[in-house]
């Protein structure tokens, strides 16, 4: 069952992150991969707010946090996209905006980790607590 859970939601992932890279690239005409980007801090984010708002609700659900976690965001961010654009911009001797996306990614996935994690104890508080008392 976890294989269908995690497939069904990794499917709506990746549709998902396919169409968010036809927008940006309609609208972005630079060298710099903007879509990968978008996907990846929309997914770092989104993954530390969803953990940490289920932990709060002690919402124990299995399926959900599979079907979310693995399969979803599992499959609308992408490692080994940013890995293929960082030596592609390296190869055609664009170094600095190799460096300047390697940082970006990596800094930035990070921080939105956090700060999703942090909007997922604010909004996970229970009626009565203070947020983030967990």
């Amino acid at each position: 069952m976890s294989f269908l859970i995690v497939g069904l939601f990794g499917m709506a992932g990746a549709v998902s992150r396919y169409l968010l890279g036809l927008w940006t690239t309609g609208m972005w005409v630079y060298i710099f991969p903007l879509g990968t980007l978008i996907c990846n801090y929309l997914g770092c984010f989104s993954l530390g707010l969803l953990q940490q708002y289920l932990a709060n609700r002690c919402i124990t659900s299995s399926w959900l946090r599979l079907g979310l976690g693995t399969g979803f965001l599992g499959s609308f961010t992408t490692f080994s996209a940013f890995s293929v654009e960082t030596v592609t911009l390296w190869n055609q001797e664009y170094y600095d905006i190799a460096i300047i996306y390697l940082i970006l990614s990596a800094w930035g996935g990070l921080a939105l980790v956090y700060a999703g994690s942090k909007a997922g104890d604010w909004l996970g508080a229970k009626k009565g607590e203070p947020h983030g008392s967990k």
